[in-house]
């Protein structure tokens, strides 16, 4: 349970004002000196943004996670698929793309009111699929665009040979869309790259990704589809927890530069 520095100045007052202690502060609430010592004083703190987490999510606990471990390490052992190499085991998980991130911090005169950067759409963004093997080998991801109908040519000009294309009124994944990524870009690489079946895809238990479909296919293809625990993707997901934010921070710095 982290603390404010706001949250840190009113524990220490009520402390002090509790046990009724003599001190220097005024109405007893430390000073921007006093937090500034304290910081020096416990060098081993710092301060960091925390992420939002819902109190479903806070709800998991490490119990909850032994016992899914438990409960996958023995599927895996009765479908001889617990010791296969990573290059066999997958993960995919979708990220909002903004198109044009926030600037960073510009110059400029004193007492301007105003500071303005021209870009196309303040708001416009994408989502994009990824899929990565547990060895680091980057499967073709998918791009969703919020279009009706045709996608704009120029689009799939530009767009990568062999990556997926998908379309939906708001530009979220869909049924439709990930049954697609699977069955016409992730199994053609697949058998593409001559990886060996069985394979393992873990992934997250949204409604966008598991369909009767979609079962039937993995099952002929020898593709077995694993669901995370349940709102707990924040310290399960592999993509989550080490790809998304480099990625994002990349993505914006290669933005800011012009060079594309």
């Amino acid at each position: 349970m982290p603390a404010t520095k706001t949250e840190l100045l009113d524990s220490v007052q009520n402390y002090v004002t509790l046990l009724k202690k003599k001190t220097p502060f005024a109405d007893n609430r430390p000073s921007r000196h006093w937090y500034e010592s304290f910081r020096k004083r416990h060098p081993q703190l710092t301060l960091r943004k925390p992420q939002n987490l819902s109190t479903s999510r806070a709800a998991v606990s490490k119990e909850d996670l032994q016992e899914w471990f438990e409960e996958q390490e023995k599927y895996l052992r009765e479908k001889n698929l617990l010791d296969i190499p990573s290059s066999r085991v997958f993960n995919c998980d979708e990220t909002n793309i903004v198109l044009c991130p926030e600037s960073e911090k510009v110059i400029t005169e004193v007492g301007a009111r105003s500071v303005y950067r021209i870009v196309d759409s303040e708001k416009e963004s994408l989502t994009v699929l990824f899929m990565y093997s547990a060895n680091g080998i980057r499967v073709p991801p998918m791009l969703m665009y919020s279009y009706q109908g045709v996608i704009p040519k120029n689009i799939v000009d530009n767009t990568p040979k062999g990556w997926g294309i998908g379309v939906s009124e708001n530009g979220w994944m869909t049924t439709e869309t990930f049954y697609e990524y699977i069955t016409n870009v992730f199994y053609p690489w697949l058998v593409q790259e001559k990886i060996q079946f069985p394979v393992i895809i873990y992934l997250d238990n949204h409604s966008s990704h598991i369909t009767i479909p979609l079962v039937k296919f993995c099952r002929d293809k020898q593709i077995e589809i694993i669901g995370l625990f349940p709102n707990s993707t924040h310290v399960m997901q592999p993509l989550d927890i080490s790809f998304f934010n480099p990625f994002k921070v990349a993505w914006k710095k290669l933005c800011r530069s012009g060079k594309f």
